[in-house]
């Protein structure tokens, strides 16, 4: 199954024994100190090491991702202003838009 064909929440997670064992894990870190964000999964399994690094990729990228949202919605403002009548990207916004107000906790 991808990696990103399963819908992600934020919880908490009580960490089992399983978890607690294991030598490594795949991490998002802060850049300059390294510092723990969040944990996505073993580091020394080969079945999930590529599905942890994934997820570990797409969190550190998200403020970006962020970002190129945000543009986007202000650039589909500036369309329908010159282009009241044209429903072409009312889909994508309306998808842009969700995915901006699940980033920030809305």
């Amino acid at each position: 199954m991808p990696v990103f064909s399963r819908p992600l929440a934020v919880g908490t997670y009580k960490p089992t024994p399983e978890f607690l064992s294991a030598p490594e894990h795949v991490a998002v870190c802060f850049d300059d100190d390294e510092g723990l964000v969040a944990l996505t999964g073993y580091a020394d399994d080969p079945l999930c090491v590529k599905e942890s690094l994934e997820y570990a990729q797409l969190f550190a990228a998200s403020p970006d991702l962020l970002k190129i949202a945000e543009r986007a919605e202000s650039v589909y403002h500036l369309w329908k202003r010159h282009f009241p009548n044209d429903i072409t990207l009312d889909p994508f916004i309306q998808d842009t838009r969700a995915a901006i107000q699940r980033a920030k906790g809305a």
